[in-house]
């Protein structure tokens, strides 16, 4: 099934760049049909993953000023968050910026997920920002950081781009610790982010399952 999904997103590739739009529709369908059926863990997963964010999207729009509300004096290096939608040029834009010698980019790496997965064990994102302390902030910040330094050398850099879109779903967590801090959202036109997500092949994780659906994708967008 693996290897038929992938042969099904090639030949509708094809097919689309031939501009035979149907043929290639019913091939990236079929594509998908057998990626999703071959990782049958996912489709719970993608469930759970949809909901989280929807719970997010309320909580935020319900309580954010309240949640996120930081009045602490902090330091650190310059960041800049870049995030978005999948598919939405995140990639070239991350390269663009990449080659400034100011700039250093830390591509997709978790050190986000690090920081939530510790603060839940105290609570439930959003509404566990609201009750941190100072000292805790701290500690969340350093766990970050812990993150970063693997993957880059901040003695030279002016300005850090974390560049992971679907973090989007953390910006109450981004203010919160680092209130200072740049949203850089890159947008393109929601009809071609979709397409693109449904017709390209990843692999599958929680979020990216929901792609294996026109439907689903439009839904998450």
């Amino acid at each position: 099934e693996a290897i038929a999904a992938r042969a099904h997103f090639e030949i509708g590739e094809i097919l689309d760049r031939q501009e035979e739009c149907t043929q290639a529709f019913r091939h990236f369908i079929r594509a998908n049909e057998f990626q999703i059926r071959n990782e049958h863990s996912m489709q719970q997963q993608k469930k759970k993953y949809f909901s989280e964010v929807t719970r997010i999207h309320k909580a935020i729009n319900g309580d954010y000023p309240q949640l996120v509300r930081n009045t602490d004096q902090i330091t650190h290096p310059t960041i800049i968050f870049l995030l978005g939608f999948p598919r939405s040029g995140t990639t070239l834009l991350d390269q663009a910026l990449d080659s400034h010698p100011d700039i250093q980019v830390m591509e997709e790496q978790p050190a986000l997920e690090v920081v939530l997965n510790q603060l839940e064990k105290n609570g439930v994102y959003p509404a566990r920002l609201e009750h941190l302390n100072t000292e805790e902030l701290d500690k969340l910040r350093e766990q970050y950081f812990e993150v970063v330094d693997k993957h880059i050398d901040r003695k030279d850099t002016g300005v850090l781009v974390d560049k992971f879109p679907l973090n989007i779903r953390y910006v109450g967590l981004i203010e919160k610790l680092f209130p200072d801090a740049r949203l850089l959202i890159a947008l393109r036109h929601p009809c071609d982010v979709v397409l693109s997500c449904f017709k390209q092949y990843f692999k599958l994780n929680p979020a990216m399952a929901n792609f294996t659906s026109l439907k689903d994708t439009a839904d998450l967008y």
